[in-house]
C-alpha cells in the first residue's frame, strides 16, 4: 500500500506533463484510463478469478457498476488538472483530506456496507490537523507564486524558486 501511495505523485507529475504535451488535461486523463484498463486486463489474465454467474450479477444494484468508475474518472481528471497547479505535495494532501473526510463520514454512518465507527474527538483532531496542513501548504504555494515571474506554460509550481522562495519567506 505504501508503494501504491508513492506512485500517486509520480502519476500526477507524469500525467501533468502528458497534458501539457497533448494540450489538455482531459486528453491525458483518457490516455491514463486506457493504460489503466489494459493493466487491469493483464492482471485479470494472470490472476484468473472465477467468472460470476449472471444470476449473481443481477442481484447487484445497477448503480454499483457505475459509481466506482465515475468516481475514479473524476478523481483521475482532477488529479491531472490539480498536479501542475498545486504541485505534488499539496495535491496529495488535499486528496488525502478528501479521502479521510469521506471515509470518516461513511464509517460514522456505516454507509455502503462499511463497518460503523462513530466520529469522536480523536478523529476530529486528526481531520483538523490534516486540514491545517493542506491550508498551510496552499498558503506557502500562494506565497511562492506571488514571488514568481509569470509563466506561459501549464507548469505553475515553485520548483524553480527553491532558494529564493524560501529565503523570501524567512526574511
Amino acid at each position: 500500500m505504501v508503494l501504491a501511495g508513492a506512485f500517486l505523485p509520480v502519476q500526477g507529475a507524469v500525467n501533468a506533463q502528458l497534458a501539457q504535451g497533448l494540450g489538455h488535461p482531459l486528453s491525458a486523463a483518457v490516455f491514463s484510463a486506457i493504460v489503466t484498463t489494459v493493466g487491469l486486463l493483464i492482471n485479470l489474465a494472470i490472476v484468473r478469478p472465477p467468472i460470476p454467474a449472471m444470476a449473481r450479477l443481477a442481484e447487484i444494484p445497477w448503480w454499483m457498476f457505475l459509481a466506482g468508475g465515475f468516481a475514479g474518472s473524476y478523481a483521475l481528471f482532477m488529479f491531472v488538472v490539480g498536479a501542475p497547479i498545486l504541485g505534488a505535495g499539496v495535491l496529495i494532501a488535499a486528496l488525502l483530506a478528501g479521502q479521510l473526510v469521506a471515509g470518516v463520514a461513511l464509517n460514522h454512518y456505516g454507509a455502503l456496507g462499511l463497518p460503523q465507527h462513530s466520529f469522536g474527538p480523536g478523529r476530529a483532531i486528526g481531520l483538523a490537523l490534516l486540514a491545517a496542513g493542506v491550508i498551510y501548504g496552499a498558503q506557502v504555494l500562494a506565497f511562492c507564486r506571488s514571488r514568481q515571474r509569470p509563466q506561459t506554460n501549464l507548469r505553475r509550481d515553485c520548483s524553480d524558486l527553491k532558494g529564493p522562495c524560501l529565503r523570501g519567506r524567512a526574511g
